[in-house]
């Protein structure tokens, strides 16, 4: 990398590949301020009272310009081509209780909870008339989960039950929360997304395709469980 020496009222102006005082970048800062936009004395006197070494010395200089130039033209068309950008949101697992969050505007996601986003809110449901024992609902939910495609099982309790599934996008992970409500017999979910993917420039987030809906959807059917209805409210 270059090292320009930048000695504006002085005899000595020079340029040198030797360690100097101040960067090529400030040298051109400090007198594009001063004298707008001709070629500092730094630079010009160097090349063209050098010979042979200022000879050299501009080649150097115009190949480092353009190497310069393309990296930054490179860099500005890798971003200006890039069609996503993931945003990752803050965590969005509950802690084990008795009601789980509700989903975020931007989030693809559904729970039971959403009942203020009708887009976003799936009923409860409950596991009568399968069985009135809610140890073996709870086992039989775990069950279905665990053989998810790609599921990671990371809590299980008693009345809690986190685990972890691939998401629509890829390398990206959805959450899938459950909570029992034993004494009413019903089940709560949430099932969404981890990050949000954003349309660029536009800073509008893209679609699972109902990833979400379809694997609770699918989820009870398996179950064979019914819910509380409540959708046909909205």
């Amino acid at each position: 990398m270059f090292v320009w020496q930048f000695r504006e009222k002085s005899n000595l102006r020079m340029a040198s590949f030797a360690a100097g005082p101040v960067p090529l970048r400030q040298c051109l800062r400090q007198y594009h301020h001063r004298h707008g936009s001709k070629m500092p004395m730094c630079m010009r006197d160097s090349l063209s009272h050098t010979g042979g070494q200022g000879n050299r010395l501009r080649r150097n200089v115009i190949a480092a310009s353009l190497g310069v130039t393309l990296s930054l033209l490179f860099a500005w068309e890798k971003e200006a081509l890039s069609p996503i950008h993931p945003v990752h949101a803050e965590g969005v697992v509950a802690k084990p209780r008795a009601r789980l969050s509700e989903c975020r505007a931007d989030q693809n996601c559904v729970s039971s909870s959403s009942v203020k986003n009708p887009s976003k809110f799936l009923s409860p449901w409950t596991f009568e008339p399968e069985t009135s024992n809610p140890a073996i609902a709870w086992e039989s939910l775990h069950s279905v989960v665990q053989n998810l495609p790609g599921a990671k099982v990371v809590e299980f309790s008693d009345t809690y039950l986190h685990a972890e599934v691939p998401g629509f996008f890829p390398r990206s992970v959805d959450d899938l929360e459950f909570v029992l409500d034993a004494s009413d017999k019903l089940v709560l979910f949430k099932s969404c997304g981890r990050s949000v993917t954003y349309i660029y420039p536009l800073q509008q987030p893209i679609g699972d395709m109902n990833t979400n809906k379809s694997r609770i959807q699918d989820i009870q059917a398996k179950l064979g469980w019914d819910d509380m209805g409540f959708g046909g409210l909205f």
